[in-house]
């Protein structure tokens, strides 16, 4: 009797072993809700005049105020995950076509957050960018990170 007992425990042993190490496996596989991601980053062309809406022989002044004025922005999508602390910083770096100075731009959350997020970075000089890295990184560590195929 006591021989069954023992091959029984030894063979629950043996399953709840194999049931966490699948487990384990299951779950690096599959991203974790928990972990924070960039979802994307997007240029957003500023407008032109022909994309005012207004007739340039009417409103020519404000068209080339508007049209000298305009600036590259890239909209950075990301995910916090179930969240992120307030001081969370997330980071746009960029080259320009023609330069090797990498520029840096960043955006530092204020609260807590959790979910879908968006972070908008306005360049401040106009110019082709060549390349971009945009991290998201908290107390020095990197959470995430996301880079363009020319980044180096």
């Amino acid at each position: 009797m006591m021989n069954r007992q023992k091959a029984l425990l030894s063979i629950n042993l043996a399953l709840a072993g194999v049931c966490l190490i699948s487990a384990a496996t299951l779950s690096e596989a599959a991203p974790r809700r928990d972990e924070v991601r960039i979802l994307g980053v997007k240029r957003i062309e500023a407008a032109g005049p022909g994309q005012v809406g207004l007739e340039p022989a009417k409103m020519v002044k404000f068209l080339r105020e508007r049209a000298d004025n305009a600036r590259l922005t890239f909209a950075v999508g990301w995910d916090a995950g179930s969240g992120v602390e307030a001081g969370t910083l997330v980071t746009f770096e960029y080259r320009q076509a023609g330069g090797e100075a990498v520029k840096f731009l960043s955006h530092k959350t204020e609260t807590p957050l959790q979910g879908r997020q968006e972070s908008f970075f306005v360049l401040p000089e106009g110019g082709n960018v060549e390349a971009w890295r945009v991290r998201v990184v908290y107390r020095g560590r990197r959470l995430a990170e996301r880079k363009s195929e020319l980044w180096r």
